[in-house]
């Protein structure tokens, strides 16, 4: 299966009026995490992006899909471009990788396989091609002439057949160990950040961590939260003290 072509599983559900995002928060101890991802030998964005595909899998289960009907489970996982080419752009100077379910039965299978679709995707030739096939066609002298009105026309329509949302069911986003300036390091509790509306009703995973907090953030367009609750619930499995919080209220009587 070619991870950056297929169409990828997407939950169903019922999506919130007006494009709201429902927002999930979670707060742990990012030392705890690094030891459960330490003992795999994986980083904790690895880490975090398995329990993700097997979050999605309960999901897809739950749906109550045949298999033979079943979509790929995909998450996609933004790349720092700055590891593998010199650069000195105040742009997002990023690119991503697709990380496939294909068939596991635990997470720590799922462990293994994603370490070799790691070690054939993460290299500067996979990202070179990228990066080059962007820049020449950014760079084609025919398209250089289109009137830019007909350029974004198509530009949309290859977003909503090709972009985000369309072949993954799901994006982590991992910032890493974030500072903060002395003057008021010893005021700051954690940080956290969301990404944005997807085109396409996925759920988007961030993660950041300050001092020995990691807050994992869940965005979603959907009433339902069952993929949040496998992927919270599976961490818990593991001996993990999470706080989940939630804009999700109910009225009083």
């Amino acid at each position: 299966v070619d991870r950056a072509e297929s169409n990828a599983y997407h939950r169903s559900g019922d999506p919130e009026p007006d494009g709201f995002i429902h927002l999930i928060t979670a707060s742990l101890p990012v030392s705890a995490l690094r030891e459960r991802a330490g003992a795999h030998g994986v980083s904790l964005t690895t880490y975090l992006t398995a329990v993700m595909i097997d979050a999605a899998c309960e999901l897809q289960e739950a749906d109550g899909i045949l298999r033979r009907r079943r979509k790929p489970v995909k998450v996609c996982v933004p790349v720092n471009l700055r590891r593998f080419f010199p650069s000195r752009t105040l742009r997002n100077f990023s690119s991503y990788i697709f990380y496939q379910y294909n068939g596991q039965k635990d997470v720590s299978q799922i462990l293994d396989d994603i370490a070799q679709q790691k070690q054939q995707q993460l290299t500067d030739d996979y990202f070179r091609g990228m990066v080059s096939y962007n820049y020449n066609s950014g760079n084609n002298p025919a398209l250089k002439i289109v009137p830019l009105a007909i350029k974004k026309l198509v530009l949309k329509a290859i977003v909503r057949g090709r972009g985000d949302g369309i072949v993954n069911c799901s994006t982590l986003s991992n910032l890493g160990v974030i500072s903060a300036p002395p003057e008021f390091a010893d005021k700051v509790i954690r940080y956290e950040f969301m990404l944005g509306k997807p085109a396409k009703g996925t759920n988007n995973f961030t993660a950041a961590t300050y001092k020995d907090v990691c807050v994992i953030s869940v965005t979603n367009i959907f009433a339902e939260k069952d993929c949040e609750r496998f992927f919270f619930k599976t961490l818990a499995d593991m001996g993990l003290d999470i706080a989940v919080e939630s804009d999700i209220w109910e009225e009083a009587e």
